[in-house]
C-alpha cells in the first residue's frame, strides 16, 4: 500500500512538473499571440515566433 501511495504522489508531482512551465509561459503572451497560439494548438518556440509576427509584436 505505501508503494502505491508513494507511485501515485511522484507520477502527479511529474505532471505538475511538466504541464506547468505552460501555463506560465502563456501568461506572459499577449491576448492576441495566446489566442493565435490556441488556435494552432503548438506552443513551441516556432509557433510563438509567427504568432508574434502575426500579431504585429516582432520585428
Amino acid at each position: 500500500m505505501r508503494f502505491f501511495s508513494f507511485a501515485l504522489v511522484s507520477s502527479l508531482l511529474a505532471v505538475t512538473a511538466i504541464a506547468g512551465p505552460v501555463e506560465l509561459e502563456r501568461r506572459q503572451y499577449s491576448p492576441c499571440v495566446r489566442k493565435c497560439l490556441d488556435d494552432l494548438g503548438i506552443f513551441d518556440g516556432i509557433a510563438v515566433q509567427g504568432c508574434r509576427q502575426e500579431c504585429g509584436e516582432w520585428p
